[in-house]
């Protein structure tokens, strides 16, 4: 039976002595003295021996009775509580619902806080009052994204790139002054800077480009070359009402700037231009609306002419070549022309009409041994109208 037998072999065990045990039986004792060795068993006898003692100490601090305690014991209880509740004093006030982890809303709340950080810096740069200027796509121009000047809203003030006053920011690093009078009558944004001249004392505006407050911080923070597109990026622009108690003169307003607005202005500045670059995710009229900005922004460089080249055939080897062709063109041209790749099988080159014989020789040569499958045209860019015309070169 299963019963006897197994009765039958304990008793076994207790009746032989450990020469009459099996072999395998006197191999597992031979390892356990092995293993439980002298050094083993003290080792275990320390640590069952400190856990004792945590748990007598336990016991003991949680005693009432501290008649008993030694001033170094209570000492040590005290720097025990302290660091265990040192950061508990402002649990009472914390928000668990807060989620860092929510993305677009956090960094919405990120840019809020920003945006007053900067009205409260700006308030002893500018007492009168400023705006920041971003660039709309739908509007084709600048509109305020934050202002503490009443009058300028987002839905009426519009600084557009053929504006006069525009190309002035531009061409001034250091930012620069303009006077209401130096506006144009036609002008929406001079008839509000009159309005607000009426109740503010000022009669001048002093306007810079966020790209020459901030440049120097990017580059110090990126380990890339700023390519030739980032310069010709829609950085936003920020216009200050110039008191008539302040000394007029452009480093004053630039250097408070640079000192104390370049950081949280950088993150405003990227946070705005971020979503500007070409990408496949765009639809047709946002492409268009972001090559129409560019094409005007490269004219007012002086980019007056642009040359179309584009794949009259789709094989694989051809498409290589014009990635070959659009990469070396930028690295011989590096300084005379600004590239624009919309889609893979084309792309478009702006260039001053002083190199313009040089760009379209360098051209002719690559294209002349592609067997007449890729195509060039030139057309020059001498004012909006032939927007349409580039569009069509590029797409048709």
């Amino acid at each position: 039976m299963k019963g006897s037998d197994s009765l039958e072999q304990e008793n076994f065990s207790d009746v032989h002595g450990e020469k009459d045990m099996p072999e395998n039986e006197q191999a597992v004792n031979i390892l356990r003295e092995r293993t439980f060795n002298d050094e083993l068993r003290r080792l275990v006898d320390v640590v069952t021996g400190r856990e004792a003692d945590d748990k007598n100490q336990h016991m003991e601090e949680s005693g009432d009775d501290i008649d008993k305690i030694s001033a170094n014991e209570l000492l040590l209880r005290f720097h025990r509580l302290f660091y265990r509740t040192k950061n508990l004093s402002s649990l009472d006030g914390a928000d668990i619902r807060f989620d860092p982890f929510q993305g677009k809303v956090l960094t919405d709340k990120i840019n809020e806080a920003i945006k007053i950080l900067v009205v409260k810096i700006m308030e002893d740069i500018a007492p009168s009052g400023f705006s920041l200027f971003s660039y709309d796509l739908k509007q084709k121009g600048y509109t305020v994204f934050s202002s503490t000047v009443e009058e300028l809203s987002t839905h009426t003030t519009v600084i557009g790139l053929h504006d006069a006053v525009f190309q002035m920011i531009m061409d001034h690093r250091q930012g620069c002054f303009v006077e209401i009078n130096d506006l144009s009558d036609e002008s929406t944004f001079k008839r509000l800077l009159e309005s607000v001249s009426e109740r503010k004392t000022f009669d001048k505006i002093y306007c810079i480009n966020l790209l020459y407050i901030t440049e120097q911080l990017n580059n110090e923070f990126s380990n890339e070359t700023p390519d030739q597109l980032s310069s010709y990026l829609p950085y936003p622009i920020l216009i200050i009402l110039c008191d008539r108690d302040k000394p007029l003169d452009e480093s004053y307003y630039y250097s408070a700037i640079m000192e104390k607005l370049t950081f949280p202005l950088s993150i405003l500045e990227e946070n705005e231009i971020n979503d500007f670059s070409f990408k496949s995710s765009d639809t047709m009229k946002v492409l268009f609306d972001k090559m129409e900005y560019f094409c005007q922004r490269v004219r007012n460089s002086g980019f007056d002419r642009i040359y179309i080249v584009k794949l009259q055939n789709s094989r694989i080897d051809t498409i290589f070549i014009l990635e070959y062709i659009f990469g070396a063109m930028k690295q011989k041209f590096q300084d005379t022309v600004f590239p624009v790749r919309l889609n893979p099988e084309g792309f478009g080159l702006f260039c001053k009409k002083s190199t313009d014989s040089k760009i379209r020789q360098a051209l002719e040569e690559f294209i002349s041994i592609t067997d007449n499958s890729i195509s060039i045209e030139g057309i020059d860019y001498k004012d909006s109208s032939e927007f349409h015309h580039i569009l069509y070169a590029l797409f048709a």
